[in-house]
């Protein structure tokens, strides 16, 4: 995975001619919120277990609230 991160916009300017911006926004945005605990409402991966009747190590993309504590 790390490695096709860090490839993926090689890929990407092959196939489309340029990089999209999505994604740097994307971290922007989750990362202002935790820095300014903002506490807003963002769909992201966490681990799900002992939530839902999942029993195991399961990350799934949930709402959360993103804020100071993450």
């Amino acid at each position: 995975v790390h490695r096709e991160v860090i490839t993926c916009d090689c890929e990407m300017i092959k196939m489309k001619g340029y990089t999209n911006w999505a994604v740097c926004l994307s971290v922007a945005d989750l990362t202002g919120n935790i820095l300014k605990n903002l506490r807003r409402v963002h769909t992201v991966s966490t681990i799900t277990k002992g939530l839902y009747e999942i029993n195991e190590e399961v990350f799934v993309s949930v709402p959360c609230i993103l804020g100071g504590n993450g």
